[in-house]
């Protein structure tokens, strides 16, 4: 490839060099070059001076008068002339090659910027079918509430603007929605504003340059849009901002990235306040607003803040309605399953795979029980994968299903309610429990996280008991999330079983102790929850669990409704332990 681009560079060189010999006239310069050459200087005589003499003095025969040159003839230096000739020549030929180069460098600067200006127009919003509107994005109304303020903006007169923050900055966790956010914002506003949409990664070249002029280009023609269509605003949506706009540091490998990300705060800041001129709204998502430069998101630029997190249960409920409402009759059934979706901590990305994966599984012919199953296995494979068929040996089932059980029962009891129980193997997970607390709330007690560490202990306790202490791997990860929620409690939010002192919010030698001491005590309370549903008469309803477990493979929220347990956890602050008294 190298090969023919440099056959094109010297193709057009020779074409320049020929086309400049016939426009300077080469020819009279060769001509010129050749009188040069044969040019030679007159002969000058001097005459000897002689006194008159009569004419009839004897006068002596003339002799010749001798010639002397002014210029002695000389042997021409054909080197020298050569030399010079061809000095001349390579002179003439270096200065037509760098006139070339200059020409070949300024048509590929224009052919570049031509480029860009086209991929520039390319970002411009042009809906395909109907287009989306800030109504058809579900939920998080607070945050729709302060994106129409925006959209009653480009509507209204520039003399009656209400002065909102030009620069707005979407984050949160991967799959929320932001990007689609935008879009139906660009829906909403495509009568009145153009809309460019593009992503960070389309300014990271390896060229230096090439970032920053995109930069430019893009709100170049974003602007001259809103002038040709005569609007007072343009809209800029940048996808993955961090792309482009992290922290700067002192290392000279980026450069690029530098010149990229001044050129982009050059251009927020290079507008006019003018009422007259076309203003820029300029809208930046990202998963990771920690890494993002401070310059960028200080007031005045990327200045307003809208966090999009996982969606409340108010908002699952929504997408649960608007996905299976014609599948689902029952408003129960829907509001459990919602309540599933929601504990599972899905994104609003993962709820429309869960639709997409369900619809293909579903039919109006079912039951509802059956198309709720059908939903849980759509959400099962979801978050764990397809299921293995591998056979399980006797012993490895019996200890899937204690371990299992040993978690819904311990949340059953503590007051959690169970709404899924599956011993189906998935990815590297034996089976899993879906279980919560009856009243969801965003601020957890104390108590509420120690309930949570006694239910992540409730499967090794399980098999402790039936195993006679003989655990197995399936444990780790409940210990680890125990574990970490400790750990949390002690160091982060300086939470003791005896007191909360606030020393114990530093590094110190006890922490380690105070972090072991709530796990002990967590499972010591799963363990005694666990031999009271093995007495005599609490047995009969564990072993119709498990038969039915073993037939179905799953366990719903009906399935335990039976289960009751007549103690409540307390906290003894005193002695610094973990009690069970009779409700």
């Amino acid at each position: 490839m190298l090969k023919y681009k440099m056959l094109d560079v010297y193709k057009k060189y020779f074409f320049y060099l020929f086309n400049c010999i016939y426009k300077l006239k080469i020819k009279a310069l060769i001509i010129f070059t050749f009188v040069l050459l044969n040019y030679k200087k007159k002969d000058v005589n001097f005459m000897k001076w002689e006194p008159e003499r009569f004419e009839d003095e004897m006068q002596p025969p003339k002799q010749p008068i001798p010639v002397f040159p002014l210029f002695p003839k000389k042997r021409p230096d054909y080197l020298l002339i050569t030399t010079r000739v061809l000095s001349i020549i390579v002179n003439f030929l270096l200065i037509s090659f760098i006139a070339m180069l200059i020409d070949i460098v300024q048509d590929y600067k224009k052919a570049s910027e031509k480029k860009d200006n086209k991929w520039a127009a390319e970002k411009q919003y042009k809906p395909i079918g109907k287009k989306q509107t800030i109504d058809d994005f579900i939920g998080y109304e607070e945050v729709k509430d302060e994106l129409q303020k925006y959209i009653e903006e480009v509507k209204t007169p520039p003399n009656k603007s209400q002065n909102l923050s030009r620069g707005i900055l979407l984050y949160g966790p991967p799959g929320t929605g932001k990007t689609f956010l935008a879009k139906c914002l660009a829906g909403s506003v495509k009568d009145y504003a153009p809309f460019f949409i593009t992503t960070g990664s389309d300014f990271v070249e390896k060229y230096v340059g090439v970032g920053a002029l995109r930069v430019r280009s893009l709100f170049e023609a974003a602007k001259n849009t809103a002038i040709v269509e005569n609007k007072n605003y343009f809209f800029v949506f940048i996808d993955e901002i961090d792309a482009i706009g992290g922290k700067r540091s002192d290392d000279n490998r980026n450069i690029e990235h530098h010149s990229t990300l001044n050129a982009l705060l050059a251009e927020i800041d290079g507008f006019s306040s003018s009422d007259k001129e076309s203003q820029p709204i300029i809208i930046a998502a990202t998963n990771r607003k920690d890494a993002l430069d401070e310059a960028l998101i200080r007031d005045g630029r990327l200045g307003k803040h809208i966090y999009l997190g996982l969606p409340d249960l108010k908002t699952t409920k929504e997408f649960m309605q608007k996905a299976f409402s014609s599948f689902i009759t029952s408003p129960g059934d829907l509001e459990a399953l919602s309540k599933v979706i929601h504990g599972s901590h899905f994104s609003p990305a993962q709820i429309m795979a869960l639709t997409k994966e369900a619809k293909k599984r579903l039919s109006l012919q079912q039951s509802d029980g059956e198309k709720i199953n059908i939903i849980y296995e759509a959400m099962d494979s979801i978050l764990m994968g397809p299921e293995n068929k591998s056979e399980r040996s006797e012993q490895d089932s019996q200890r899937v299903i204690d371990h299992e059980l040993g978690h819904a029962l311990v949340a059953k009891a503590l007051g959690f309610q169970v709404h899924r129980l599956s011993i189906k193997s998935r990815g590297q997970a034996g089976g899993y429990t879906i279980s919560f607390p009856e009243k969801d709330t965003k601020l957890p007690t104390k108590l509420d996280l120690i309930k949570h560490i006694i239910v992540a202990l409730g499967g090794r306790a399980a098999e402790s008991i039936s195993f006679q202490e003989d655990i197995s791997v399936g444990c780790g990860s409940d210990l680890q999330k125990a574990s970490n929620v400790a750990k949390n409690m002690v160091i982060q939010w300086g939470m003791k079983l005896q007191d909360d002192r606030f020393s114990s919010l530093n590094e110190n030698e006890h922490q380690n102790e105070e972090i072991q001491k709530i796990i002990e005590e967590s499972y010591k309370i799963a363990k005694e929850i666990l031999r009271y549903f093995s007495e005599p008469n609490q047995a009969e309803k564990k072993a119709d669990l498990i038969n039915k477990l073993r037939k179905q493979k799953t366990l719903n929220k009906t399935d335990f409704e039976s289960i009751q347990y007549p103690k409540t956890l307390k906290i003894d602050k005193n002695q610094g332990t973990l009690q069970l008294e009779q409700s």
